[in-house]
This record gives structure tokens, sequence and C-alpha cells, in this order.
């Protein structure tokens, strides 16, 4: 049997302009995240929208972090529901300004799973185990290392 070096996987979330904070506009999205072996550090989000998909790249211990207590500074901010144990928001920024902020309801629950299943892939705090060093040190040098 091979282990999984790629997982990914479908949830549904609300997407709100955060301006609107927390009730009007509402639109229902399938979120796709994925987490691969390779680098266990992150989880890539991709969000649905027109007329082209967003990608956005997060820290899977942020993701983690922020189903207890708010977290995260700049771009990406995580944190639980005030009102309750049973969602966790995603505030996404585009670092340009084009586009206004972004808010993201996800139901706690399926975001611990999807952690849980990258846990059981690479177990939190053995991240630096699973990246190629020297594959790594040869992208920095702009070609092989000596």
């Amino acid at each position: 049997m091979t282990a999984r070096t790629t997982l990914r996987r479908r949830i549904t979330a609300r997407l709100v302009p955060a301006t609107n904070r927390p009730t009007a506009g509402w639109h229902v999205v399938r979120v796709t995240l994925t987490y691969r072996v390779s680098d266990p550090y992150a989880v890539t989000m991709d969000i649905p929208t027109t007329p082209a998909p967003v990608t956005w790249l997060l820290s899977r211990e942020l993701l983690a972090d922020g189903l207890d207590a708010c977290c995260g500074i700049g771009d990406v901010q995580v944190e639980p529901d005030p009102l309750g144990d049973t969602a966790t928001w995603i505030e996404l920024r585009d670092p340009s300004g084009l586009i206004g902020p972004a808010l993201l309801r996800f139901c706690r629950a399926d975001l611990e799973r999807f952690l849980d299943n990258t846990d059981a892939m690479v177990p939190a705090g053995t991240e630096a185990t699973r990246i190629n060093w020297t594959r790594e040190l040869e992208l920095l040098a702009g070609g092989e290392v000596a």
C-alpha cells in the first residue's frame, strides 16, 4: 500500500464581502482545499469565482490555530465564530487592493476533518522532515547546489 501524497476536499462555505459582515450578500460556494506532503506547511484553497477561480495559499498551522482563537495578520485571518463553536471564519484581503476583502464561513467540523486527515499524512511538528532541502536550496540558488 502506498502512502497518500495529496489530499483534496471540496467543502461548502458561505462567501460574503467582508464589508457586509455578517448577514448580507451570501453566496454558497464549493471551496477546494488541497494539501500536499511535498509542501507540508501549506494548504491551497481554490474558490470558484467569476470570471476565473481564485487560489489562496494558507498556512496549515494558521488554519488549525484559527479554529480556537483569532489569528493571522495581513492578507489572511482565521477565527472561530464568536456566536458559537460550529463555524470558522476566514477573511481574505487582496494584497493589491484591487478587490475588496471577502469573508468565508465554514462549518468547523469540515475544517477539523480536513486537518485531521492532513495530520494523518504528516503529523504537526514533523513537517521539516518531509522537505527536500537539497531541492529547495537548488531552487533558491537558481540552479544546482555545488
